[in-house]
């Protein structure tokens, strides 16, 4: 398969960590699949969805202080595209309004990475919608999603210490930290966002707790 086979994808978010952690995923699956672009604001996206005419779009719902999902009919009218949005939240309201704009498919950023590959395959028909969308519909994940949200106010708790005098750490290295994690894990596509969080979370608040 040569690159004018491989499905275009363009990726969407507003953290520089997580973008370049999801683009390295999917590069992973070249030549099926390879990343034509990636922006951080709605603007940059639809310049990139105009120039680069993507046959799929992963988009955060959340682009800081902007909408993501307002973003779905623009680019699909920018480009004939579609659009798997991906997102922290677990209301199931989210994801039906997503579906209503015209998005392909709605995944919690905790879904497992081979579960994204295989719904942006299954977006332009290359495998089984069914497949791809298995382990999302899953009873489990919704105590996944409970424990994700757990730990991340553990870790929030951790990292704000105001009565030692020590404000914040910057998002940033978090977002850091965690995009390492996943790159580093790459070649367990099994492997869920949150599986990745429990192998690294305890290290990392032990060794910001210390500092």
């Amino acid at each position: 398969m040569s690159d004018n086979d491989a499905v275009k994808v363009l990726v969407v978010d507003d953290h520089a960590a997580v973008r370049a952690a999801i683009a390295n995923l999917i590069d992973t699956e070249h030549p099926r699949l390879r990343v034509v672009g990636t922006a951080a604001s709605a603007d940059e996206a639809l310049d990139q969805a105009g120039s680069q005419q993507p046959d799929v779009v992963v988009l955060d719902a959340n682009l800081g202080t902007e909408d993501g999902l307002a973003l779905i009919p623009a680019l699909h009218r920018a480009a004939r595209c579609k659009v798997v949005v991906l997102s922290s939240l677990t209301d199931p309201a989210l994801a039906a309004h997503a579906t209503r704009l015209g998005a392909y498919a709605c995944l919690h950023k905790t879904a497992p990475a081979e579960e994204l590959l295989n719904c942006i395959a299954a977006a332009l028909g290359l495998g089984s919608a069914d497949a791809a969308m298995k382990a999302h519909q899953n009873s489990s994940k919704a105590n996944d999603m409970h424990r994700s949200s757990n730990m991340l106010d553990s870790a929030a708790r951790a990292f704000i210490r105001s009565d030692e005098g020590v404000t914040a750490i910057e998002y940033g290295l978090l977002a850091g930290l965690i995009a390492v994690a996943i790159i580093a894990s790459l070649n367990s596509t099994s492997e869920s966002m949150i599986d990745i969080y429990d192998r690294w979370s305890d290290a990392v608040i032990t060794a910001v707790s210390s500092s």
